[in-house]
């Protein structure tokens, strides 16, 4: 995922993912919801440790780039185990849409902040030894791939909202 440092391998993208801010029913319920980004600061948010910047998350407030600093006391190099902790109600998560649309699907997480949320997208690739000849099996799942994930259900049809200029002087990030 993200950017290729290898330029000897041969890539191929196979869809362009984004990040979703959330949280359980149950963790809102106990430390109410984020209204502003800022409003992070007083939350426990979990990151992905492997993750480049995972304390700082990016939102956009009136075509600009802010920048939130989170603190929370739960970093994970598992995905599926940060995933399974906001299921829980342990924090609040910023992590890949395609790792968390089925527990939003199911109402176990809710999306946070959506019209502020930085429409940041990053490319999921497959990587192949160079050579120019590809195994008909490899071209036939690499379709597959390209085919099922990119027409997946969790690409969010959220439009990311603009401000207007009344709205960002009414309105503060923080």
């Amino acid at each position: 995922m993200g950017a290729l440092d290898d330029a000897a391998l041969v890539a191929r993208k196979i869809v362009d993912l984004s990040r979703i801010v959330c949280a359980s029913p149950a963790y809102l319920a106990r430390h109410g919801r984020p209204v502003r980004p800022a409003d992070l600061a007083q939350h426990s948010c979990l990151t992905l440790s492997r993750n480049p910047g995972a304390t700082t998350w990016p939102f956009r407030h009136c075509g600009e780039l802010v920048q939130i600093d989170i603190k929370g006391t739960i970093s994970a190099d598992s995905a599926d185990m940060l995933l399974g902790l906001a299921i829980e109600g342990a924090g609040i998560l910023r992590i890949s849409e395609h790792v968390v649309a089925e527990a939003i699907a199911k109402g176990q997480l809710e999306p946070l902040l959506q019209d502020v949320q930085h429409p940041e997208k990053y490319p999921l690739w497959a990587l192949l030894p160079p050579g120019r000849h590809q195994a008909p099996k490899v071209r036939a799942f690499l379709d597959f791939l390209i085919e099922r994930l990119g027409s997946a259900p969790w690409p969010r049809a959220t439009k990311f909202q603009q401000c207007t200029l009344l709205d960002c002087t009414r309105r503060s990030v923080g």
